[in-house]
């Protein structure tokens, strides 16, 4: 019959009603109703395919009702079963291409768009088009705002049963190279390829998809991604890839322990110089930031070591080594390093060294006690464009500054800046950042007067602090909870926090001296000249310029309480000099009352 005599008729659902009237059994109608939807030809196929079952009779009246009279359970059984014959009737009775399509489009497991399809199937746009056009006739596959999917969960039971494990593994191959040339999230492409059998380029993929995760700050996604890639059992560099993520993304999520294991593991993995030397450098300042800076140190000279002669290389540990100098104190060969890092990765185009170095500048300023210079550099690293995650992990820029800000005699600003990190911390759920922002609100507290809200503060930081085993948020947190009670009176709580505070400082240099002097000044206060001597020449001989001032301080206090008014004015008065001019201001009152001005 030539086509324009032939007339298309579009079927609707059938009534719910008409669909009933056909059962004497209500149950097995509804059942039906539920499971096949009401599609003319679904509803036909079923019926038939469990009258061939001998499933349904025929009862006096010409209505289709069960053999034995089961009960609801029973009637939905039975319906399932009818819905999967009829199913796998109509998959058999398909032409190869169709089948073909409906297996890539379940194995996909999500709506497909077409343009994926045709890469997947190595079809034209028009033949794969045509093609869903016939599955959408058939009532077998429907259109939806993100692409097709199948009909409905019968059949896409039905397909999967159909396709056999090799052909499973052809469509999930198949489709990871689609999802990779259609630039698709390369976690589903990792999927794909896992499931295919392809478990190297699966690890491989895994390992970049979690990467781009740990970047937009979804940890616990990152994680995830990392050791599904593991449980393939990859080669090294593979393995180190995922290793390395992992342990970033632990040690940003406060998992230190589990950090270090991973970062020593990816270590073990390869020979490579440059990944190893890289790797060496996070160890370093890993364990410098939250354990011993002494060891710290010995792995950024490490992995200087193992950069050799490699310019590319080279930076990231030299950038790395001279943050730990300066913890340490050791200001000149920070700068040396510094100024041989930035020449390196200028040239390298090293973004993460770089990171470090933005990093190092912020912070030489920060510590080398010039600190109108360092809420300035502390600024433009906190509202950079991308924050460089590589380094900020365990420490918040914009923390840092509000501390810096009470320093300079602006409390208010200062905690203002803290209390917006913490509140991001919190949310983004990390410990580390978290219990920084707490011991730093806690000495800004102390200084706006509100000695209660300070304990609170500085007791929750040493808290998160101890459970993550953060070493130098540990003693940062007992020196704020110390400054908290010497504010409110509670000299004696003070003292155990001071003591606690340069107990866990063991080996952080800074915080040692830090503490040493605020115990020394405390003990002086007290007229206990005899015990605080020896914490206030250990506070002057060690920590860095930024420690210094305090050390000054105590010094003075020292002096007072050995009656010696003449040596006290006069390291009073130079201390006060120097705290004005680098903006240590927070001392200046009292500096001035020793001083006697």
């Amino acid at each position: 019959m030539p086509g324009d005599q032939i007339t298309a008729l579009t079927l609707g659902p059938l009534p719910a009603g008409l669909i009933t009237s056909l059962f004497s059994d209500q149950l097995l109608a509804e059942a039906i109703i539920r499971q096949a939807g009401r599609t003319p030809f679904t509803v036909t196929e079923v019926i038939a395919a469990l009258a061939r079952l001998g499933m349904i009779t025929r009862d006096g009246a010409g209505k289709w009702r069960v053999w034995d009279g089961r009960d609801a359970v029973g009637a939905a059984q039975i319906a399932a079963a009818g819905v999967w014959q009829a199913a796998g009737s109509r998959l058999a009775g398909l032409p190869s291409r169709w089948r073909d399509m409906l297996g890539l489009i379940v194995v996909l497991g999500r709506p497909a768009p077409p343009a994926l399809l045709a890469a997947a199937s190595g079809s034209g746009m028009r033949a794969v088009l045509d093609t869903l056009k016939g599955l959408g006739s058939a009532g077998l596959a429907c259109p939806g705002p993100r692409g097709w999917r199948i009909g409905h969960d019968p059949l896409r039971q039905a397909v999967t049963a159909a396709v056999n494990p090799a052909e499973t593994a052809r469509f999930h191959a198949l489709l990871a190279e689609a999802l990779r040339e259609c630039g698709a999230d390369p976690a589903e492409t990792a999927g794909h390829l896992a499931a295919s059998g392809d478990h190297d380029r699966a690890a491989m993929a895994y390992a970049a998809a979690a990467r781009s995760q740990l970047e937009r700050v979804c940890d616990r996604e990152a994680i995830r991604l990392a050791e599904a890639g593991l449980m393939l059992d990859p080669p090294g560099r593979a393995r180190a890839a995922l290793l390395e993520t992992r342990g970033e993304a632990r040690r940003r999520a406060g998992q230190l322990t589990a950090a270090r294991a991973d970062l020593t593991a990816a270590l073990d993995s390869l020979d490579d110089p440059a990944f190893r030397s890289r790797i060496l450098a996070q160890l370093a300042i890993l364990d410098a930031r939250t354990a011993d800076v002494a060891r710290g140190s010995d792995l950024a000279a490490l992995a200087i070591a193992e950069a050799g002669d490699q310019p590319a290389a080279l930076g990231l540990p030299l950038a790395a080594g001279a943050i730990i100098d300066l913890a340490e104190g050791n200001m000149a060969r920070a700068r040396h390093r510094a100024r041989r890092a930035a020449r390196l990765l200028d040239q390298a185009g090293d973004s993460r060294g770089s990171a470090c170095l933005l990093y190092w500048r912020a912070m030489e300023c920060f510590i080398d006690g010039r600190l109108r210079d360092a809420t300035g550099q502390l600024d433009r690293l906190a509202h950079l464009a991308v924050t460089p995650g590589e380094v900020l992990r365990l420490w918040s820029p914009r923390a840092t500054r509000g501390h810096a800000l009470a320093f300079l005699g602006r409390a208010a600003d200062g905690l203002a800046e803290i209390e917006q990190t913490l509140a991001w911390a919190r949310g983004a759920r990390h410990p580390a950042v978290e219990a920084e922002c707490l011991w730093h609100r806690a000495e800004a507290l102390a200084a706006l007067g509100q000695g209660a809200e300070a304990i609170e503060s500085a007791t929750e930081a040493a808290g998160i602090a101890a459970r993550i085993g953060h070493a130098e948020w540990t003693t940062a947190a007992h020196r704020g909870l110390g400054i908290a009670c010497e504010s409110t009176g509670m000299h004696d709580r003070a003292e155990s926090a001071y003591r606690c505070s340069l107990q866990a400082a063991e080996g952080i240099p800074l915080f040692r001296a830090w503490a040493a002097a605020r115990l020394g000044a405390l003990l002086a206060r007290q007229g206990r000249p005899g015990e605080a001597a020896l914490h206030v020449q250990a506070a002057l001989a060690g920590g860095t310029p930024l420690t210094r001032h305090e050390a000054r301080w105590a010094h003075a206090e020292l002096l007072a309480s050995q009656g010696d008014s003449q040596a006290c004015a006069a390291t009073a008065a130079a201390a006060l000099d120097r705290a004005r001019r680098d903006g240590y201001l927070v001392l200046v009152p009292r500096l001035r009352e020793l001083a006697g001005r």
